[in-house]
């Protein structure tokens, strides 16, 4: 691609600048991620608690066995619950339990209802509502994504103590 004494500088210098952003990208992205979607939660969650989510109706009608307003406002402190956590990155293994377990739960209009959910309930038609959930797979992809640091976080914390205790 690059040709000569300066091409191959350029190309050294693409490598580096490469090597740099993704090595950015590696130390920050998961951080960015989880206070991403921790913003996301607590937004969605206080809509719902103080009665204003455009989505209030749609949950109400999912769980329809449920009284409606106690509901979708438990269901907006268990989403603050989850943003606070993705923030916080306190007792994350639990934290991301509650999170797939409430991923799980929207799902729920696709089998109670369908109609809301596809247009003529054709599968491959999906109306704004369906595409409100069917987005929740980004969301459980992030899920996944922040579950794969949790390890590699509590070895840092726990290697991270180990110098302060070896330091004093």
């Amino acid at each position: 691609m690059f040709r000569g004494k300066r091409g191959r500088r350029l190309a050294t210098l693409a490598k580096e600048v490469d090597r740099q952003v993704v090595r950015f990208m590696s130390s920050y992205g998961p951080t960015v991620l989880r206070f991403a979607l921790g913003i996301v939660f607590i937004w969605f969650g206080v809509l719902k608690i103080v009665g204003e989510s455009p989505v209030a109706d749609l949950v109400a009608d999912t769980v329809y066995w449920l009284p409606a307003d106690p509901f979708v406002r438990f269901l907006g402190v268990w989403e603050v619950t989850i943003g606070l956590g993705l923030i916080l990155g306190v007792a994350l293994r639990l934290v991301l339990l509650i999170f797939f377990l409430q991923m799980a739960g929207t799902f729920l209009v696709l089998v109670t209802q369908p109609g809301e959910a596809f247009e003529g309930r054709n599968p491959l038609l999906l109306t704004t509502e369906g595409e409100f959930v069917i987005k929740n797979l980004v969301l459980i992809a992030a899920g996944l994504v922040l579950g794969s640091t949790v390890r590699n976080r509590q070895a840092r914390n726990a290697e991270q103590q180990q110098q302060g205790i070896g330091s004093s």
